[in-house]
């Protein structure tokens, strides 16, 4: 349970790094 936990959590702020990776050039694209 702990290990899929850990496993979530870093899943987790691996994707929100992504999207922030994402979504910044496209801000500033669209605008």
């Amino acid at each position: 349970m702990a290990w899929n936990r850990y496993l979530d959590a870093e899943q987790e702020r691996f994707v929100n790094e992504l999207i922030e990776l994402v979504s910044i050039p496209s801000v500033g694209i669209v605008t």
